[in-house]
């Protein structure tokens, strides 16, 4: 026999935890011969209902509802083009894997985006030629300045004039 919600209910109130589990409105219910199932069903919806229930389901919406909207849209879960339940179990796995892996990698570099990972490869190979750089400078010997500096030339303009038209090479098709 399946579970029901509120067996699990009955369970965790055996354990003296408080459960805050959204259900769906299924209007009136037979509860005769059920006193303990009614009485841990309608405390867990009046914990929904109050300030901390309602701010519990707003944080699950961000936090969870919000990844799977993402792996379904993003990831093109909604049509999967596999036979099987095994191969659409593999490819929910494998997604959540790779959801989970950009997670990690976004915490850990601190780059905001998947792509700005380029950003981040860039910036580090920047600071390797800088870090090269210095210290090719501090295993040179230093060379002696020279006596006389000589002084600098102005920069001249070179002017190129331009052909007249008439000279310039003209394609023609001799129509």
């Amino acid at each position: 026999m399946p579970w029901t919600l509120w067996d699990v209910l009955v369970d965790l109130l055996g354990l003296e935890e408080r459960a805050y589990i959204a259900e769906p409105d299924r209007g009136q219910r037979e509860w005769t011969g059920k006193r303990v199932e009614q009485a841990a069903l309608y405390a867990n919806r009046q914990r929904i209902g109050g300030n901390r229930g309602e701010q519990l389901l707003r944080r699950r919406g961000a936090l969870v509802e919000r990844t799977f909207a993402h792996a379904y849209e993003t990831g093109t879960l909604r049509q999967l083009y596999v036979r099987g339940k095994q191969n659409v179990q593999k490819r929910l796995l494998l997604q959540a894997a790779a959801c989970n892996l950009a997670l990690l990698l976004r915490k850990t570099i601190g780059a905001g985006m998947p792509r700005a990972m380029q950003d981040a490869v860039a910036h580090l190979c920047f600071v390797l030629l800088q870090l090269i750089s210095t210290m090719d400078a501090l295993n040179k010997p230093a060379r002696p300045l020279p006596a006389v500096i000589s002084r600098r030339m102005p920069h001249r303009h070179r002017y190129t004039q331009q052909e007249p038209l008439s000279k310039q090479h003209v394609l023609d098709t001799g129509c």
